[in-house]
């Protein structure tokens, strides 16, 4: 007998706000919840384009006065790069959630990315101002530049912790004990589960499940950079941005232990889902090989 697929599901559940910190996977999480929620899904970028460019992400002001334009009783979801506190201005219920990366793989992650794209703003940016990996990872440390995207902020130094505190600061004022622990705060308060980049098909399925979906029956990474500028690097950088970014690193810990916490039905369920999910992935690779072959 099968596993009961969807559990309980709630009348009016509240609405999930997916957090997508930069290069954590959260486009793999965003992908699947596209394809089957359609309409009842609101990309902040797409609503609010000129936000989105800009990089600032703070949406607050511009969804409260836009709100009955945006959603409706069938909104599902709303997701992107935006700060924590979009839902004070929705007039729903709200839990978050969001994919944590560990810091080093994230910030190698971001300068391939950066610049393996041609179009991609903030290229033009690193060559004008000739900011490799190892500058990047200093920046505004000893290394700074007067004006610069405000992107970065959310990038080199604990920005994983930023955007769930959900306060504003360049990196002229590091992370602190306090800003810390209001992002524990929030979490505590105002999340329905953190997960991890390495657990990014469990997370999908966890959510689908507690949605009252049925999970997708593959799933696939995406926005994946294939060209590596930046692969192994020297431990002394490597530990250097680990001291710089020893917040976000308490922040992993705590996403690690996020799925621990579901009950023993819902780790059952997860589990029989993913080897689902591997099965036919594993079906697609092997038809796709022999395809080519």
């Amino acid at each position: 007998m099968l596993p009961n697929i969807t559990g309980s599901i709630m009348k009016k559940q509240p609405i999930i706000l997916n957090l997508h910190q930069p290069k954590s996977a959260g486009k793999s999480l965003e992908m699947p919840l596209r394809r089957k929620l359609e309409d009842k899904l609101v990309r902040v970028s797409k609503i609010f384009p000129e936000i989105a460019v800009e990089r600032i992400w703070n949406y607050k002001e511009a969804i409260a006065e836009r709100h009955d334009e945006i959603f409706s009783e069938k909104t599902e979801v709303v997701t992107g790069h935006f700060y924590f506190g979009i839902h004070t201005s929705i007039k729903r219920d709200c839990k978050y959630i969001s994919v944590i990366r560990n810091p080093v793989d994230r910030l190698k992650s971001y300068y391939n990315y950066t610049m393996s794209h041609d179009k991609y703003f903030l290229r033009e940016f690193f060559l004008e101002n000739s900011i490799d990996f190892v500058k990047l990872a200093h920046f505004g440390d000893d290394f700074e530049i007067e004006s610069y995207p405000d992107e970065i902020n959310y990038m080199v130094e604990n920005g994983q912790v930023r955007l769930i505190s959900g306060i504003e600061r360049p990196l002229s004022c590091p992370v602190d004990d306090d800003m810390f622990e209001i992002a524990c705060d929030n979490i505590r308060q105002h999340f329905l589960f953190l997960a991890t980049s390495d657990n990014v098909t469990e997370t999908i399925i966890a959510l689908f499940l507690k949605m009252g979906y049925i999970p997708p029956l593959a799933i696939w990474p995406a926005n994946v950079t294939k060209s590596k500028r930046v692969g192994v690097i020297s431990k002394e950088l490597s530990d250097y941005i680990t001291s710089r970014n020893m917040y976000d690193f308490k922040l992993l810990e705590i996403a690690q232990r996020s799925f621990s916490k579901f009950s023993e039905p819902e780790k059952r369920k997860i589990l029989f889902w993913k080897h689902i999910s591997q099965i036919l992935g594993n079906m697609y690779l092997f038809r796709q090989s022999v395809n080519k072959s």
